[in-house]
């Protein structure tokens, strides 16, 4: 596997109010301090490149940072390990690439991995990539300097439209029938599948928050929180309803953002460590990002 380009785009934000997350190391710095903990987002339009850098802090406030242009088309932007990932599934196209805490993107490097991965998802410091159509798998690792190194290949079951990191372990989910099975991957990228099971089918999001899981459904903004232990065990916590229709949900340090790509609608929430969800404040930024990652 190797590497491509990307970046940047929301444009001006009008009073927008939320907060995200990043896991980047000046947050765990300011943890580690006991300050006040500011996350950036890097928010994409693959159809033109268009890119756009910002920060959601504690108390939900949304500041843009920096507007430029990358690369269009890629399909995936993943944060990991203190970089992102930029691929782009028609040729195997990757980049990393780096923001700063004042919003400024720093490209790395640029090589080539296998076409055709339909999730990319970060789990410890690795990354797993997954292949839908045949269950095909291979873990990397992308250290400091963006330099990206493959480590395993493998196959596991095809067909999963979610897989999603929570705490060490992963959770794999086929929207089609509820089917879950949950499964970790260690530093050194072996993968072992830990317990199979059921839930609601018709889920169209699921994000990691706080320790915990938030699955989400679209048509109707119905939602449930649950959580997984070390030993891979499925627990649901509690269910309710937000609004329906946001496109894009992204983890942002202890808390969420919802967006609406039609109208550039944005909400923030939090979900404590006993699945209840909170809503902090709603605003309004550019429409039509295709991507919103953690940066």
């Amino acid at each position: 596997m190797r590497i491509g380009k990307g970046s940047t785009g929301a444009g001006s934000m009008i009073t927008a109010h939320g907060h995200v997350t990043s896991c980047r190391t000046a947050r765990e710095r300011n943890h580690q301090r006991g300050t006040s903990m500011s996350d950036e987002l890097l928010f994409y339009r693959e159809g033109d490149g268009g890119i756009s850098t910002a920060r959601i802090d504690d108390q939900g406030t949304f500041t843009n940072l920096k507007d430029g242009r990358v690369n269009a088309g890629w399909t995936r932007i993943v944060p990991t390990n203190g970089s992102l990932l930029f691929y782009r599934a028609s040729d195997g196209g990757i980049s990393t690439a780096r923001v700063d805490d004042q919003g400024t993107f720093t490209n790395l490097k640029d090589g080539r991995v296998n076409p055709n991965w339909t999730r990319i998802i970060p789990t410890n410091k690795n990354l797993l990539f997954y292949r839908a159509s045949d269950g095909g798998i291979s873990t990397a690792k992308i250290d400091d300097q963006g330099t990206f190194t493959n480590l395993k290949d493998g196959r596991v079951n095809a067909g999963w439209t979610h897989i999603v990191p929570t705490d060490g372990t992963l959770l794999f989910y086929r929207e089609g029938d509820g089917g879950i099975s949950t499964a970790r991957i260690d530093d050194q990228g072996t993968f072992t599948n830990l317990k199979d099971g059921r839930v609601n089918a018709g889920w169209t999001h699921i994000i990691p928050t706080n320790g915990n899981l938030l699955f989400y459904r679209a048509s109707d903004g119905g939602i449930s929180t649950a959580k997984i232990d070390d030993r891979g065990t499925f627990t649901n916590l509690k269910d309710g309803r937000v609004s329906p229709n946001w496109t894009s949900i992204v983890p942002t340090n202890r808390n969420l953002l919802f967006y609406r790509a039609n109208d550039g609608g944005i909400s923030t929430a939090t979900i404590d460590d006993q699945g209840i969800f909170t809503n902090l404040k709603d605003g309004r930024v550019n429409p039509n990002w295709t991507h919103i990652t953690p940066a």
